[in-house]
């Protein structure tokens, strides 16, 4: 803030409008904020907007306090806890001819609804590429559907299960089913997903986080900081195990090593 502006309530409503863009629009499931100890002007903001404190953390080289803000549900509607003030929502809605200016987020329990995945799939039979593996898939334990005009543009579901990364157990978040729609492609959909579902896994306990993917995919996951694994990757099959076909991609929440024997799924592939 620069000088002259400050004690105007700029801050706040600034605040509170990244607090509803985060809740609102992204469905994060948590914003934290750092400040040094004895900025007492920005912390008296951060509880103004509902932040409640969270220990300490070394930042940038600093010893920070944190503050978490926690999305509030009513209904079907998440929010921030503070209510953004007046013109807080037209930092939001005023968002040019980029034609993405009404994108939501909505996160949900359990997979895609069948009229999601039919409208995302769009008349194609394998929008994925991958039923010439002829693999048994698990279901998502949690969606992320990507809403503009009131439809369905794109989806990314996960899970988190225990699996074993060279025979030791390692919480993992499997990503998959990250599909944007044709006529909305290109516009960085589902590199936001993919952003706020890492958000997601990390917040609910994952160390680790995976996906299975075409070869032509992993130049996307490698930009977003994925690492590609050199090692065989199993998992379970109806008629037993079997080594996966497609190539698997990393992303280190906890600061672990990558595995150098094997990976095992321990379940279904996702």
């Amino acid at each position: 803030m620069h000088p002259r502006t400050q004690g105007r309530g700029i801050a706040a409503e600034a605040g509170a409008a990244c607090l509803d863009l985060a809740f609102r629009r992204l469905s994060l499931p948590a914003v934290f904020a750092f400040v040094l100890p004895g900025n007492t002007a920005s912390t008296a903001v951060l509880r103004r907007l509902g932040a409640q404190e969270d220990g300490t953390v070394r930042s940038s080289g600093l010893q920070c306090l944190r503050y978490r803000f926690d999305p509030v549900t009513t209904g079907a509607t998440v929010t921030a806890r503070a209510t953004a003030p007046a013109g807080a929502a037209h930092l939001l809605d005023d968002g040019g001819d980029d034609g993405r200016t009404d994108l939501r987020l909505i996160h949900t329990p359990g997979p895609a609804s069948p009229g999601d995945r039919a409208a995302l799939h769009d008349g194609l039979p394998d929008p994925f590429g991958v039923d010439g593996f002829g693999l048994v898939w698990a279901d998502r334990q949690h969606t992320l559907t990507a809403v503009s005009g009131g439809r369905p543009v794109a989806s990314a579901g996960w899970l988190l299960r225990d699996m074993a990364f060279d025979g030791s157990r390692r919480r993992t978040a499997g990503l998959g089913g990250v599909l944007v729609h044709p006529a909305h492609r290109g516009q960085g959909i589902a590199r936001t997903l993919i952003s706020v579902a890492v958000e997601h896994a990390r917040a609910a306990g994952a160390e680790t986080m995976m996906l299975l993917c075409r070869p032509e995919l992993v130049p996307l996951y490698t930009q977003l900081g994925w690492t590609r694994l050199a090692v065989p990757v199993t998992f379970q099959q109806p008629d037993g195990v079997r080594t996966s076909p497609l190539t698997t991609m990393v992303l280190d929440l906890a600061g672990l090593p990558l595995p150098t024997v094997s990976v095992d799924l321990r379940g279904l592939p996702f």
